[in-house]
């Protein structure tokens, strides 16, 4: 049983393992686990959060659940940390960036629709200047950012307020 199914206690829902663990047991998807997306979330965790997010949505309406699944999965496969090291410039450009990064990667080691290429790259719209072109697209998009906003604030409430006051001095002084 891979790792990444147990950490995250996947077992609930085989039927969505069983759509994704091919990527799930790739090496470079298991890499995901090793970069923090927001708060303290890991990028494969938030990737992990918007797949199912997407799947589920799918399958309560009908709709084909697969691609929702994977594109959900692989629409942060930028592979790096866009925290650590990356300052200014660099870091407000991977907003704008990483959708198309994120795709070229998938494309690289696994066979996409056109509507998978569609969500993924541009899940990042409005800083994308080009909207998604599929439904999926905009499922992607939504859910991403629902679970983005959801992680923030999760991470922000986690600090402890005093603490943040006196970080915020010292940058002052």
């Amino acid at each position: 049983m891979n790792k990444i199914i147990r950490k995250y206690s996947l077992f609930h829902d085989l039927e969505y393992v069983g759509l994704i663990e091919d990527l799930l047991n790739h090496p470079k998807v298991m890499k995901m686990d090793r970069f923090i997306q927001h708060g303290d979330t890991t990028t494969l965790a938030h990737s992990l959060q918007v797949s199912y997010m997407a799947y589920s949505y799918c399958k309560k309406r009908g709709k084909s659940p697969v691609s929702a699944a994977r594109a959900g999965l692989l629409h942060d496969f930028f592979l790096y940390d866009w925290h650590g090291g990356v300052s200014g410039k660099k870091r407000f450009i991977h907003g704008f960036l990483h959708g198309s990064i994120a795709k070229n990667n998938a494309k690289k080691y696994f066979l996409l629709n056109r509507e998978e290429e569609d969500a993924i790259q541009s899940h990042m719209w409005p800083l994308t200047v080009i909207p998604p072109k599929s439904s999926l697209g905009w499922l992607i998009q939504y859910c991403d950012k629902y679970c983005t906003v959801k992680e923030v604030i999760k991470g922000f409430l986690k600090k402890e307020p005093f603490r943040l006051s006196i970080v915020q001095w010292e940058n002052f002084e």
